[in-house]
């Protein structure tokens, strides 16, 4: 006899509804669960009573008379009690009627046991049937778990039997490809998922037969387009992959995931455009724009960099730009190191040297990039730095002319004419 304090935490006092018309028989079963460590969660009659009582006292298991009087059988009640409660049910049968037996396995009992009972058969038929119900339980809680994630998933997931006929899809792929889950269900994955190559337009047949045989998970190439069933096209990726059981062999079908590229593209196209407008702006700007490395070598540079310093793209391209300041005693660094935080510009001036030997004022914003480069922006100021000049000049004039004038009123105060 099983102790309860031994018995596996799903089976711990597990309460047990018995269904018998015979009132004897029904107390000679309810006295054996006790001994055995159950908890008996009450007895029933009829049909109708042991559904009343499944719906009050919620057993773990009930043991149930196929024969009882009534307008509901034993295996009308059991039906009942296992479409509505899911709670598992084992038959007491004192007949060995094959037509009985034929109705009551619709029911999905649990166990079969046939009166007079015996301790250790009804023992051992109940453990097995909590057991078998609790691992059944839990694979339904799975079921729907992975049901719910591929539902809910951006994908589209298609699995197939050895076939290659529908076994499942997802929301996804029903949106991809126009067809109801339950009609796509045993149709053909060629007659449901209709593939083609984007360039060449023709079908395109996923490699699932290779899958199988050699138990590879394989991606294709991003330039098939799914056709749904209203004509939309949908470009994807497709990755197939083996069922397999637990311990790696292949004996199902394949799983497909289509992933649509629908967003990557309109990203990849606005990330164009945008670097089309940049480069835009580049070659028409005014100021020169260069971008160099961290050791001052030019990466690139525009049309108006070249205008300004003389120099043809080529040769700016394979030189370091601290030849361009007017003077060695100008420490290079900050001409084209910006500060350490990408994003934040560093502004200073610099007497540059074109290539013809000129030399030119200018203002250099140096920022760094991301990817480590510099982005330097030179505006020309000679202009500028030469009226600031004159401006200089002529305002020392204008106070060398004052302070001639005042000398000579005090003079002319000192000394009387």
């Amino acid at each position: 006899m099983m102790n309860s304090s031994t018995r596996p935490s799903y089976m711990a006092k597990a309460r047990v509804l018995v269904v018998e018309d015979e009132a004897i028989v029904a107390m000679d079963v309810a006295t054996q669960l006790e001994d055995l460590g159950y908890e008996v969660a009450g007895v029933a009659a009829t049909g109708d009573e042991a559904i009343k009582k499944v719906a009050s006292a919620r057993p773990d298991l009930v043991l149930m008379d196929i024969v009882l009087p009534g307008a509901i059988d034993g295996v009308e009640a059991a039906e009942t009690i296992r479409r509505v409660f899911d709670i598992p049910v084992v038959y007491l049968t004192a007949y060995d009627d094959d037509m009985i037996l034929e109705r009551a396995k619709i029911t999905q009992p649990f166990g079969y046991i046939v009166k007079p009972l015996q301790e250790r058969e009804l023992h051992k038929t109940i453990e097995i049937a909590l057991y078998t119900h609790e691992m059944q339980h839990r694979a339904k809680e799975r079921e729907q778990w992975l049901a719910t994630t591929l539902a809910s998933i951006g994908d589209a997931v298609l699995a197939t039997d050895t076939n290659q006929s529908i076994v499942f899809m997802n929301a996804m792929a029903e949106a991809m490809t126009g067809w109801d889950s339950q009609m796509a269900l045993g149709q053909k994955l060629r007659d449901v998922c209709h593939t083609i190559d984007e360039h060449s337009r023709e079908r395109f047949e996923t490699p699932i037969a290779r899958v199988m045989r050699e138990g590879v998970i394989l991606r294709e190439p991003n330039h098939i387009l799914v056709v749904g069933r209203d004509g939309k096209e949908t470009a994807v990726d497709v990755t197939v992959s083996p069922i397999k059981d637990a311990v790696g062999w292949t004996h199902g079908g394949v799983v497909l995931v289509f992933h649509d590229l629908t967003d990557r593209r309109k990203a990849q196209e606005l990330l164009r455009e945008s670097e089309r407008q940049y480069r835009q702006l580049v070659e028409q700007a005014s100021d020169a724009i260069i971008i160099a490395d961290a050791e001052g070598r030019c990466l690139a540079v525009n049309p108006s960099g070249c205008a300004m310093l003389g120099y043809t793209a080529d040769a700016l391209l394979a030189m370091q730009l601290s030849r361009l300041l007017f003077s060695t005693e100008q420490h290079a660094a900050p001409f084209y190191h910006a500060a350490m935080t990408p994003g934040e510009a560093v502004i200073s001036e610099y007497r540059l040297r074109r290539q013809d030997g000129a030399f030119l004022s200018a203002e250099v914003s140096a920022k760094k990039l991301e990817d480590g480069s510099v982005q330097l922006m030179i505006r020309d100021i000679t202009e500028r730095k030469s009226l600031e000049e004159q401006l200089r000049q002529a305002h020392k004039l204008e106070s060398v002319g004052r302070l001639a004038g005042g000398v000579a009123h005090d003079f002319n105060r000192v000394v009387p004419q």
